[in-house]
C-alpha cells in the first residue's frame, strides 16, 4: 500500500507519526504517474476532485476508484446505516444510533 499526498513531510509529521508502524510506503509533496504502475485500485479522500490528473490517469488506465467508507461498506459484516451533510451530522447520528439500540439492535456509532 503507498499515501500520497501533495502535502510534505513536515505538514504532515503528526500523521505521520501516528501510521508510523503501519507497514505502508509514502509519497509526498506530489502524486506522480508512477504511483499507478501496478496500481489495483485508488483510494481517495473525501474532497479530493476527481479531475485531478493522477485520477484522470487512473481512469483512462481502467484503475478502479473508491475511498474509505466504500471500502468499509464493502467489506463490514452488518448493515450500515451512513450519516452525510454539511450540517447536524453528530446529533442526527446520536439519534439514529440511539433509536437503534431501543429497538434492540446492537449498535456501534462512529465517525
Amino acid at each position: 500500500m503507498t499515501i500520497s499526498d501533495v502535502r510534505d513531510k513536515e505538514m504532515l509529521a503528526d500523521r505521520l507519526a501516528e501510521l508510523e508502524d503501519l507497514p505502508v510506503d509514502y509519497v509526498l509533496g506530489e502524486h506522480p504517474s508512477s504511483l499507478l504502475d501496478g496500481a489495483d485500485l485508488l483510494c481517495l479522500s473525501g474532497g479530493v476532485p476527481v479531475d485531478i490528473p493522477i485520477v484522470v490517469k487512473a481512469r483512462r488506465r481502467g484503475i478502479p476508484l473508491s475511498n474509505d467508507a466504500q471500502i468499509f461498506i464493502e467489506r463490514c459484516p452488518a448493515p450500515v446505516i451512513g450519516i452525510t451533510g454539511s450540517a447536524g451530522k453528530t446529533t442526527t447520528t446520536a439519534l439514529v444510533g440511539e433509536m437503534c439500540r431501543a429497538a434492540g439492535l446492537r449498535v456501534w456509532v462512529g465517525g
